[in-house]
């Protein structure tokens, strides 16, 4: 083969090398469109534990410090939404967080309030609503942070968070959850 076909050859696998990532961006672009209109919010958890080891003896204790996120993935917005974590132990335990439990209280401060549901067992079922946000916009975040959950030091527990929106009865299960064994 001559020298010049040899260019030749390289300059036309450059052309189709050129060509082929074109499409190939085209596509994933088009993917990724069509992701983002089936798009739905999804929730999940981070967290981290602290040992109280300074009262070994009575009762030691394990914190559990927590923030629940809401991602709206989706094009649309999404109306008047609430979160619930439910907490499942048979042992005690204590769930704290910056919220408000009566709406006669003054909001100052405070990004979420309680609401009790009747169906749920107020006492491990924790239904919390912004306070100041009626909506989530496509790709916007909402967090209820730095919530405290306080257990006996070996003790059992499962946190469990959904998201609700005014569109849908249906709950978006978090993608994970806290459980300690």
């Amino acid at each position: 083969m001559s020298l010049l076909k040899l260019k030749k050859k390289l300059l036309q696998l450059d052309e189709d090398l050129d060509k082929t990532q074109t499409l190939v961006k085209k596509l994933m672009k088009e993917k990724e469109d069509r992701t983002l209109i089936k798009g739905h919010p999804f929730c999940y958890f981070n967290h981290s534990f602290v040992f109280d080891t300074l009262d070994k003896e009575k009762n030691p204790t394990c914190l559990i410090v927590g923030s629940f996120y809401i991602k709206n993935t989706s094009n649309e917005v999404k109306n008047d939404p609430f979160i619930l974590i439910k907490i499942t132990s048979i042992d005690s335990f204590k769930f704290t967080g910056r919220f408000l439990t009566d709406s006669k209280q003054h909001s100052r401060g405070f990004s979420w309030e309680r609401v009790y549901v009747s169906s749920l067992d107020s006492k491990n079922h924790f239904c919390l609503k912004p306070i100041n946000k009626k909506k989530l916009k496509q790709n916007e975040t909402l967090s209820f942070q730095n919530f405290q959950i306080q257990i006996p030091l070996h003790s059992s527990i499962i946190v469990e968070g959904y998201a609700y929106f005014d569109e849908s009865n249906d709950g978006v299960s978090s993608i994970n959850s806290i459980n300690i064994n």
